[in-house]
């Protein structure tokens, strides 16, 4: 499993009737005085067993390092999902989540007994053939095929603002206002209206907070942008004795009721999240979202609309990269710099 997002772990394969590769006395025993010993074992099993990836003996291709177990479970039986499938921590079931109370945080380690392994009905979720791959496996080059458009470091990685929301959000109001041909081509694509353009004003972090505010005199386009954070909900004032409003009911009511001129104006509300957002696993989150009369434009199809255009404005190609970085479904930079890793390992032996 991998976790994507709050209380939500994807299921990466299921494996079964399972030998444990490494010997009892070293699970049991100290283990920096065994390693030496257990190492041995383990090479002597890999050339017994011709474990290799990719032509090369699991041991040559990392270089025989000190203090590591290269082998540690003999599968009899290995299953891959054809589509996502999740266990989830809270009870909101459908055709793709079972719903298990796991206790488990970082390791993603849960042991269930009988009783509540029945309890969770996982064993009966495991075992819908129409979740698995009839061909499990992948030889190296497919892997490789498959793994070539692993993405490079993008400037927001390298400087630590990969999550800052008012970066990305000033990045994005600096490029639509920078080019107002690509502007235009924005309110049409995400607002279905034709904005002025040449006359739009675009504000970042209005005095309302709104992330990213664009109008003429016909239109309004408010954008809140959520990178981690959610929404806020409606909370009570002790002090003035009432509730104070949701942040998204409070946008929209600027843009449709109290700005100066609003009452001329088309108003179109856009949540902008990430692809890899918990809200966007959360069905309750996404009605009430709508309920509130916006609509979720995920990172992807802003990628997917940016990449479409050919911008000469400066630092667009950055800004490209950037957007690319939160258009998957989970967050999985970690596993890409393995993969490039083991890439060039492969390569290079």
């Amino acid at each position: 499993m991998r976790s994507v997002g709050q209380g939500h772990m994807e299921i990466l394969g299921y494996a079964s009737d399972l030998e444990c590769l490494i010997s009892d006395e070293f699970m049991k025993g100290s283990r920096n005085k065994l390693m030496d010993e257990e190492q041995d074992k383990q090479i002597k099993l890999i050339k017994e067993e011709k474990i290799k990836y990719g032509g090369k003996a699991l041991n040559e291709l990392f270089n025989e390092q000190e203090n590591t177990v290269y082998v540690t479970f003999k599968v009899g039986s290995f299953k891959k999902p054809k589509q996502k499938i999740y266990i989830v921590n809270e009870n909101e079931v459908s055709d793709n989540k079972c719903y298990v109370n796991f206790r488990a945080k970082q390791s993603l380690i849960e042991y269930l007994d009988e009783e509540k392994l029945k309890d969770s009905k996982l064993q009966e979720f495991l075992d819908k053939k129409e979740f698995w791959d009839e061909k499990p496996c992948q030889s190296v080059d497919e892997i490789m095929k498959n793994n070539e458009d692993i993405k490079d470091v993008n400037f927001f990685e390298v400087i630590g603002k990969e999550y800052d929301e008012l970066a990305f959000s000033n990045i994005i109001s600096y490029v639509l206002n920078e080019d107002r041909e690509l502007l235009a081509k924005f309110c049409l694509e995400f607002a279905k209206f034709q904005m002025d353009s040449k006359m739009a004003v675009i504000t970042r972090e209005t005095d309302e907070n709104i992330d990213i505010y664009i109008k003429d005199d016909k239109h309004a386009i408010v954008i809140e942008n959520k990178i981690k954070s959610g929404v806020n909900g409606k909370k009570y004032d002790e002090k003035m004795n009432e509730e104070i409003e949701n942040q998204l009911d409070k946008y929209r009511d600027f843009a449709k009721i109290k700005d100066k001129g609003a009452e001329a104006r088309e108003v179109k509300c856009i949540l902008l999240v990430p692809d890899h957002h918990d809200i966007l696993r959360n069905d309750n989150a996404k009605k009430e979202v709508a309920n509130k009369e916006y609509e979720i434009i995920t990172y992807k199809k802003l990628f997917k609309f940016f990449s479409e255009y050919k911008s000469e404005i400066r630092f667009y190609d950055e800004f490209l990269r950037a957007l690319e970085f939160h258009s998957t479904d989970y967050q999985n930079r970690a596993y890409e710099i393995a993969m490039r890793r083991l890439q060039n390992i492969i390569k290079n032996n």
